[in-house]
C-alpha cells in the first residue's frame, strides 16, 4: 500500500510540476487502472492460498524488472528532483521488500506451525 500511495503522489506532483511522463500521466484512464491494481494486490497479499500468493509473487517481479530495466529509461534528468529520486529508490525499496517477504511466506506456509498450514482438531475420547 506504502509504495503504491507513495507513487500516486508523485505521479499527481510531477503532473502538477510539469515533470510527468507523456505516458503516465494522471489524464490517463490507464495510469488509475495501474494503481487499482496494485491496491488490489494488497487484498491479494493477504489471502492465505498459495494461488494467491504465487500471483502475487509473479506481478511483484514484473514490476521489479519493470522498475530496473524500463524505468530508467524514461527518468529524465528533469525529473530527477529530491522527490523523484526519493519516490524512485522508496517505491524500489519496498517491491524488494514485498516480494522477499511474499517468496519467504510462500515457500514456508506449508510448514506445520505456520498460519497457512492445516491442524488437525484433537480427537475426543469418548466416556468409558
Amino acid at each position: 500500500m506504502a509504495a503504491f500511495t507513495l507513487s500516486a503522489v508523485h505521479t499527481v506532483y510531477a503532473a502538477l510540476a510539469g515533470l510527468s511522463d507523456p505516458g503516465f500521466t494522471p489524464a490517463m484512464p490507464t495510469t488509475w487502472l495501474f494503481y487499482a491494481v496494485g491496491f488490489g494486490s494488497a487484498w491479494l497479499a493477504r489471502r492465505p492460498h498459495p494461488a494467491a500468493r504465487a500471483c502475487l509473487l509473479a506481478y511483484l517481479v514484473a514490476l521489479l524488472g519493470v522498475s530496473v530495466f524500463y524505468y530508467p529509461t524514461t527518468f529524465t534528468p528533469e525529473q530527477q528532483t529530491t522527490f523523484g529520486w526519493f519516490e524512485n529508490d522508496v517505491y524500489v525499496g519496498l517491491l524488494v521488500l514485498a516480494t522477499y517477504l511474499t517468496l519467504e511466506r510462500f515457500t514456508t506456509a506449508a510448514g506445520p506451525g505456520s498460519p497457512g498450514h492445516p491442524r488437525r482438531r484433537p480427537r475426543r475420547a469418548l466416556p468409558s
